[in-house]
């Protein structure tokens, strides 16, 4: 099997908001389009949906040669978790049996969806199916018994699929470390979060806001955005034009709204929610000045097995980074002189805005770094890679 135009492809993807073409499962969708025949693309809402006030509607898209032909929403669900999840299955069971095709590739994003069509796997319905793993944690739940469940299920998606992509190494070494035998796993193939190089246009020097500071991303008390805001006030005494932009929204959202006031930023951070369209939240990042990826690095924190796609982005528009030395990407980012790695405390953090705000030749060298960086994490490099990879895999015989 080659990667080829007459290629049948089904994708299965949990989302959290509905977006127009940001997320893992829209850049491999929007990357084969013109390059196979047909896709059909499954999205399923996660249960806490619900309670956020977001989309709770599965949907399946149908498109040939690269035209959207049919489009399928599901009624809106609320119920217990396991019923809502029980629901994601039945419904993709119906979609595979009404466009009853030979699907050449499946790439199921986590092992619910997974699990789903191991069936169709092992019939031959399915010719070759992806587990595509774009986050893992050890302690998924907090409820033993369904951490145990959610572990047992990635242990069966791991061992009978045709082949696993992962963001980071460390994946798998988490997976080792939970009781997965590794010889028995399908093999593995690192698929990195990566940039959509194409489609940014990086300003000059010239032209950016040369004092604007930039998060965007989920607003959760993990990624840290609130010690950001902690040491703003003193920032602006040494840089009085500091700006902060915050893109995104998340449970943590009024909490960082109200510190804010309290810290008397309202003329220096702009809220700016969440952008769907990701091609406009590139063009702001493009015209600020450093990104921020203050992670906490606290056990629970699944970002430490993963490859965050928050520091690719900035590298993408040009912007040096600033990082703490969680994820695995940080250290690269120091090595490459692409930013500053920093250790979870207030000192480091204003220590290294202080140095990229006010130090215009180190930052002009940074910003160099990053943009040379940044071409190694191109995604339809990234993803070209590894699907000739993986359409070259033997079929798994387990």
């Amino acid at each position: 099997m080659k990667l080829e135009k007459d290629l049948n492809i089904l994708i299965l993807s949990h989302f959290f908001v509905k977006t127009i073409s940001a997320g893992p499962p829209q850049d491999v969708r929007d990357f084969l389009l013109p390059r196979v025949k047909s896709i059909i693309y499954i999205e399923h809402p996660f249960p806490y949906n619900a309670e956020r006030g977001e989309d709770t509607r599965s949907a399946v898209s149908v498109y040939e040669n690269g035209v959207l032909k049919k489009q399928v929403y599901f009624p809106a669900w609320k119920g217990p978790d396991v019923i809502f999840y029980l629901k994601d299955v039945l419904v993709t069971q119906w979609v595979i049996l009404k466009f009853w095709r030979r699907i050449d590739v499946c790439i199921a994003l986590d092992n619910l969806n997974t699990i789903a069509v191991l069936f169709w796997r092992k019939l031959g319905i399915i010719k070759k199916l992806v587990y595509y793993t774009i986050d893992y944690d050890p302690r998924r739940f907090k409820n033993k018994l369904l951490n145990f469940i959610y572990h047992f299920i990635d242990k069966i998606c791991c061992y009978y699929t045709d082949c696993i992509w992962i963001l980071s190494e460390r994946m798998m070494q988490g997976r080792k470390k939970k009781g997965v035998d590794i010889t028995r796993c399908a093999a593995s193939i690192i698929v990195p979060m990566g940039a959509h190089l194409s489609r940014i246009n990086k300003l000059s020097l010239n032209d950016i806001e040369r004092h604007t500071l930039v998060y965007v991303g989920t607003l959760s008390r993990q990624y840290g955005v609130q010690m950001i805001l902690e040491i703003l006030p003193d920032l602006k005494i040494k840089v009085p034009q500091v700006k902060f932009l915050v893109i995104g929204k998340g449970d943590y959202a009024n909490v960082l709204q109200e510190l804010a006031g309290q810290k008397g930023l309202s003329g220096t951070v702009e809220f700016k929610g969440f952008i769907e369209d990701n091609n406009e939240v590139e063009k702001i990042l493009c015209r600020c000045a450093v990104g921020l990826a203050p992670y906490v690095p606290f056990e629970d924190n699944y970002i430490y097995y993963a490859d965050p796609g928050k520091p690719k982005l900035y590298l993408g528009c040009g912007l040096p980074i600033i990082i703490t030395r969680f994820p695995a990407i940080a250290d690269e980012i120091d090595k490459r002189g692409a930013g500053i790695g920093v250790e979870y405390n207030a000192e480091s953090l204003k220590e290294a805005i202080l140095k990229l705000l006010k130090d215009d030749e180190y930052y002009g060298r940074c910003r160099e770094n990053a943009v040379r960086f940044s071409q190694e994490f191109d995604t339809n490099y990234i993803l070209d890679k590894a699907l000739k990879q993986t359409i070259c895999l033997n079929n798994n015989n387990n």
